[in-house]
């Protein structure tokens, strides 16, 4: 009901008389970016979003994948804002890296930090109704800010790892507690000659880790173009056996593997999402080795252990700690896992 409040407001409100042709849009919001295409029906989009930058090239918009999104040219551009402040100000410190924009105008819910924005940058705020607010169009950015990029360590077989971790990243300047008890795990098990998947693979710490245990390769995804960056920063220097792509689940790789590690998300901005856990063990059973093993860390109040032996025949506890779970599972059930269509067929927003 939000999201369709958010839309009447678009539709009533969102600069009509302005001719903006680069919409910047972080989340997987298909509804709200084909409302955008209607208002504005020759935009072109930048994004760090897998998912969305598929769903915008199905319908012929032409779309930038990266991971700091930004204008190519000084034209009128519109920013939606997301659900990360700190990203919200990442973004709009690489805009003022290329330069004054003729226009930049910035739209958010109420409830997405638009207030605050408009103060860090000492611009006005207009509430319009329908729950939605526009700042006024800002043509001299300030100067950059410095990006809030956050180094961090973890210990992982009596080494200290160093990783760097930057705004729009899951547990952004720390490595969060279900990635360490599944690091725990990987300390006893052996990964020489595997090869492996880091599916979700945010800053890369598990790859890393499959690295250091001597994998024999390590295949990192994620639908985000920032942690994409972030994982080659951290792991693509210490070796050559690694291999980055964008996907959603998994969706755009067509090969196995004998290990795949993962720490599913499970929030789409500050929304616990509980039905994350069925897509995900579909990607994980196309995408598992028939004699493989996946390891799986999650909340231990969401269901994975359920959906993992409709897809399975083993699904084991091997550690359990301060709310998380890691599982090990192996062995597929008879009958083929349906094939992802298109990068958004699998996702849950």
């Amino acid at each position: 009901m939000a999201q369709d409040k958010f839309i009447r407001f678009l539709r009533k409100n969102a600069l009509p008389h302005v001719d903006i042709h680069t919409l910047i849009m972080e989340e997987y919001r298909p509804e709200l970016f084909n409302a955008l295409l209607e208002i504005f029906p020759h935009i072109n989009l930048k994004t760090s979003n897998f998912a969305l930058s598929c769903h915008a090239q199905e319908h012929n918009v032409e779309t930038s994948f990266s991971h700091f999104p930004c204008p190519s040219s000084p034209e009128p551009c519109l920013l939606i804002l997301s659900p990360c402040s700190r990203r919200n100000k990442e973004l709009y410190s690489s805009l003022c890296e290329i330069g004054p924009v003729s226009q930049l105008w910035v739209v958010g819910e109420t409830n997405r930090g638009v207030k605050s924005f408009a103060k860090q940058f000492n611009c006005q705020s207009h509430a319009v109704g329908g729950g939605g607010r526009i700042l006024a169009p800002l043509q001299e950015p300030p100067t950059a800010l410095c990006r809030e990029y956050a180094h961090t360590s973890y210990s992982f077989l009596g080494r200290s790892i160093e990783v760097v971790t930057c705004p729009g990243l899951f547990s952004h300047g720390k490595v969060d507690r279900g990635t360490q008890l599944l690091l725990s795990v990987l300390e006893d098990i052996t990964l020489t000659g595997k090869y492996v998947l880091d599916l979700g693979c945010g800053s890369g710490v598990l790859s890393r880790a499959a690295l250091i245990k001597n994998a024999a390769s390590v295949w990192a995804t994620d639908i985000s173009a920032v942690a994409l960056d972030m994982t080659q920063k951290n792991v693509s220097p210490h070796s050559a056996a690694m291999t980055t792509s964008p996907s959603t689940m998994g969706n755009t790789i067509d090969t196995t593997f004998t290990v795949i590690l993962t720490n599913p998300p499970f929030h789409t901005g500050k929304t616990c999402v509980h039905t994350m856990a069925a897509p995900w063990m579909r990607a994980v059973k196309r995408l598992l080795d028939l004699e493989g093993t996946a390891y799986v860390v999650a909340n231990s109040f969401l269901p994975y252990e359920e959906y993992a032996l409709q897809y399975f025949t083993t699904c084991s506890i091997v550690r359990k700690e301060a709310g998380f779970t890691v599982y090990e599972i192996r062995g597929h059930r008879e009958g083929r896992t349906k094939e992802f269509t298109s990068a958004t067929s699998c996702f849950v927003p």
